[in-house]
C-alpha cells in the first residue's frame, strides 16, 4: 500500500506522482493493482497505466464519464444534465439532453491539461 500528501485542489495531476513515488519506495517493483477513486479518472492516467503495464480493466479507477445509477432522485436530478447522461443519434451526429433537446455542433476546441 502507498500514500501520499499533494498540495493541489485536484486529485487528477497526483495519480502519476504518487504512483511513480511507491514504485520508487518498491524499489522498481509496481503493484498488482491500482485502487483510485473517479477523480483520478482521466485520459492522461490511463495512458499512464498503461504505459506501465497495467490495464484498466484490472485497475479499478471508475471514468468520471460512468452513468450515475442512483434511486436518490435529488442526485439524479442534479446530474442529469452532466454530458455523459445525453442520448446520442448517430443518424443525425448530435446529441439530445435529457429535455429532449437536440445539441448542434458549433465548433472544436483542445487544450492540454495540468498532465499535459
Amino acid at each position: 500500500m502507498g500514500y501520499s500528501v499533494h498540495g493541489q485542489a485536484g486529485d487528477t495531476t497526483c495519480l502519476i506522482p504518487h504512483l511513480d513515488q511507491v514504485r520508487e519506495n518498491l524499489e522498481g517493483q509496481l503493484p498488482k493493482k491500482i485502487v483510485a477513486d473517479a477523480a483520478y479518472g482521466s485520459e492522461e492516467n490511463y495512458a499512464y497505466l498503461e504505459s506501465m503495464g497495467w490495464r484498466t480493466i484490472s485497475s479499478t479507477i471508475p471514468s468520471t464519464r460512468t452513468p450515475i445509477i442512483t434511486a436518490n432522485l435529488e442526485i439524479l436530478r442534479a446530474h442529469q444534465f452532466r454530458a455523459e447522461n445525453f442520448g446520442y443519434d448517430q443518424a443525425t451526429d448530435q446529441f439530445i439532453c435529457p429535455a429532449d433537446k437536440r445539441l448542434h455542433f458549433l465548433r472544436t476546441s483542445s487544450y492540454t491539461t495540468d498532465n499535459g
